[in-house]
């Protein structure tokens, strides 16, 4: 059970370490007429966040290591092209953004994603 949660988190590590990855959007002229689009320039301001669980070492016992679970939360957006002449926002096109994660009980605290 331990090896599964803890290859669970590894992956989940893995999984943000690849959105974090720039991606290249190329926007289509669809619906404001011009053909100028910015990849990821607006953000939407709604966050989302999901929670994982991952195990850490809490110290040590006369049997060996002691193992807890920490409780990890999430947060991130989306970012979508837009317009650069008139601002329109091409919705058809999301691009997740991670925000920040905050882990409650591991002593990790809160890790920023600086973009």
């Amino acid at each position: 059970m331990k090896r599964m949660i803890i290859a669970l988190g590894t992956a989940m590590v893995i999984m943000f370490c690849s959105i974090l990855t720039p991606v290249t959007i190329h926007a289509v002229n669809r619906d404001c007429g011009h053909n100028s689009y910015i990849a990821n320039a607006y953000v939407d301001p709604n966050n989302r966040h999901s929670t994982y669980y991952h195990q850490y070492q809490s110290g040590n016992g006369t049997n060996g290591p002691i193992y807890n679970t920490c409780t990890a939360h999430y947060y991130y957006t989306y970012r979508y092209p837009q317009c650069s002449i008139c601002a329109n926002i091409d919705y058809g096109k999301p691009s997740e953004y991670p925000l920040y994660t905050e882990h409650e009980n591991c002593g990790v605290g809160i890790i920023s994603y600086n973009h």
